[in-house]
């Protein structure tokens, strides 16, 4: 059956890659052929198939095996991607993982209304409770996860690398989520950058960053004590803003906020904004952590500055 489902795949030329989606249009026999084959292989176990036997990527990465249709779905796509960036390709390059998130996510997108309308069916015929659609996203979802156990060791060495993957990575997840609905309790590409190793130097680099970012911040260059009116307009006195603005707001020079108030709390929202997409609470707890750290560097550096000051 195995052989016949991935013949009729072959004949209908899934899958629809270099081509529209509309003229994408199989013939009604071969998709009642594939449904039908379908909920058989839904109901068949193979040699070797245990839907309990899960498949362990890294030592905190398990996968659920995916059920034969699916394989058999996801397999031309894994053909391809394993050419184009597991291979010495130029497509393979450790600068630039969106070239593959991005591939995967379109693929995502451009087939899986159509892997639902066909097999949802079958599966429900064959007793089986999972989400057809999910399923097959969570197949090419996990061509990322292999790719990232095996690369991610060597791009951790970079920080520069490491820096760009994580916000490739969380640009995914993110996309993931919003366009297509995937859940946190099926794997993902987060979850391997936040391994224990490697959650512990995107702290570091994230601690770093922002040290960084608070010298900038409270150089003289930058003019850190210059006071931002609390309407957020930069020049008061302009006369495009100054219609907006109320003498009595003028006059309330307490609710002013130093420049480089401003800016760091810009940078705490920034990193906010960048954790917050991570599925774990766990996780999120240890940015928040360093992000009280922070704040506590940030008074320090204050004190220091005002005690210099009076000397």
């Amino acid at each position: 059956m195995s052989n016949d489902f991935d013949a009729i795949l072959k004949n209908i030329k899934w899958p629809s890659l270099g081509q529209v989606i509309e003229n994408f249009n199989p013939s009604k026999e071969a998709l009642n052929k594939l449904s039908v084959l379908a909920e058989y292989l839904f109901q068949v176990q193979l040699p070797g198939y245990d839907r309990f036997m899960y498949v362990k990527l890294a030592p905190s990465i398990l996968c659920p095996p995916l059920a034969t249709p699916i394989e058999l779905l996801t397999k031309p796509f894994r053909i391809r991607f394993d050419y184009h960036f597991m291979k010495n390709r130029p497509t393979n390059r450790p600068d630039k993982p969106e070239y593959f998130f991005t591939q995967v996510l379109n693929w995502c997108k451009d087939n899986h209304h159509f892997v639902s309308e066909i097999f949802q069916t079958s599966a429900t015929r064959a007793c089986i409770s999972e989400n057809i659609r999910l399923e097959f996203i969570r197949g090419l979802v996990q061509l990322t996860v292999e790719k990232l156990v095996n690369d991610i060791e060597e791009i951790s060495f970079d920080d520069q690398l490491f820096a760009h993957l994580i916000d490739e990575v969380l640009s995914f997840e993110q996309d993931l989520k919003t366009m297509l609905a995937y859940p946190n309790n099926l794997p993902s590409a987060v979850s391997v950058i936040t391994q224990p190793t490697y959650l512990a130097k995107w702290l570091l680099i994230e601690e770093k960053f922002t040290s960084d970012k608070m010298d900038i911040i409270l150089s003289d260059e930058n003019n850190p004590w210059h006071m931002l009116d609390p309407f957020g307009f930069t020049n008061i006195t302009s006369p495009l803003t100054a219609s907006f603005i109320n003498e009595e707001d003028l006059e309330l020079d307490e609710l002013k906020i130093p420049k480089c108030a401003d800016q760091f709390v810009r940078l705490l929202e920034a990193m906010k904004e960048r954790y917050c997409i991570l599925p774990q609470p766990a996780h999120q707890l240890r940015f928040l952590e360093l992000q009280i750290e922070l704040v506590d560097s940030f008074r320090r550096r204050f004190v220091q500055f005002f005690c210099v000051s009076y000397v």
